[in-house]
């Protein structure tokens, strides 16, 4: 599953992410729905397709890197076939997306390149291991 966004204003971003928010923010708190409704919404819907598309509209706040988020920083095609080699795993340590000189907010899953899931607007990983 690969979703471009680039062709949108960040208007349109933030609006199709305002719409989907309030689905997920229902159908993820399931204090707002009796519980027996609740499992029947969930039972036609895949939540993790759902997690991950909010995830790849999310629009990322990017900052400089310092000197050691540098040093931490992987191109994401070898971080890609890393984690597929299971080199990486999430429970190692954690990791964002970025550039070649900035770091974002968005983070990373390894467990997303198993299922073919990615977002290709970026061009580097920041893995700091624990």
């Amino acid at each position: 599953m690969k979703t471009k966004y680039s062709n949108l204003s960040n208007d349109e971003l933030q609006a199709i992410i305002n719409e989907t928010d309030i689905y997920l923010d229902r159908l993820f708190d399931e204090a707002t729905l009796p519980w027996r409704d609740y499992v029947k919404e969930i039972e036609n819907t895949n939540i993790w397709e759902m997690y991950v598309e909010k995830r790849n509209r999310q629009i990322p706040v990017l900052r400089d890197a310092d000197q050691f988020e540098l040093d931490c920083r992987k191109s994401y095609k070898s971080f890609k076939e890393s984690c597929k080699m299971h080199c990486f795993m999430d429970s190692d340590g954690s990791g964002y997306y970025g550039t070649s000189t900035q770091i974002s907010d968005i983070p990373i899953s390894c467990k997303a390149f198993d299922n073919d899931i990615e977002r290709t607007d970026f061009t580097h990983v920041y893995w700091f291991n624990k």
